[in-house]
């Protein structure tokens, strides 16, 4: 089964080798160049991931990256800035990763991540917690890279 991935990014030249990666991943691609572009896309299909510039022209602050969060598509925030407020920003969506585009291995590295994501959909993980909060935490990071988790609560006896 071809898997779809949503590609938004601005720039031509780094949207080709996000495709080229993407392609060799066994991943069907569409690509949005603004937050619009993306929102539309994401209304008509059904992504498996998306990949998402920080910084796009309709969206200069990361207000991309909530198309594809609150869709419930798994997302990787792909961008050139390292500096600590955009982490912050980036830190406050349940994203899978946070790749900076500074080298070869930025996207080495993407493609990887990408390769796992359909070996993890055959995984079984069983979260035990006696904390509700930390299980639901776990759970989520877990599901967020595509792992079917079953959660148990422990009930502590003294």
């Amino acid at each position: 089964m071809l898997r779809k991935i949503l590609i938004v990014e601005d720039t031509p030249t780094i949207a080709r080798v996000q495709k080229h990666i993407c392609l060799q991943a066994g991943y069907e691609v569409d690509i949005a160049d603004s937050k619009a572009k993306a929102e539309a896309l994401i209304a008509k299909n059904n992504y498996f991931c998306a990949i998402v510039d920080f910084i796009l022209p309709d969206a200069p602050q990361g207000e991309a990256i909530p198309c594809s969060t609150k869709a419930k598509i798994p997302t990787i925030v792909m961008t050139g800035s390292l500096e600590s407020k955009t982490r912050e920003i980036v830190d406050r969506h349940p994203i899978i990763d946070y790749i900076t585009k500074e080298n070869k291995q930025a996207y080495q590295y993407l493609k990887r991540q990408l390769e796992r994501l359909p070996r993890n959909e055959k995984i079984k993980i069983l979260v035990v917690d006696d904390s509700a909060t930390s299980r639901n935490y776990v759970s989520g990071l877990l599901k967020r890279h595509k792992y079917q988790v079953l959660d148990q609560g422990v009930r502590v006896v003294e």
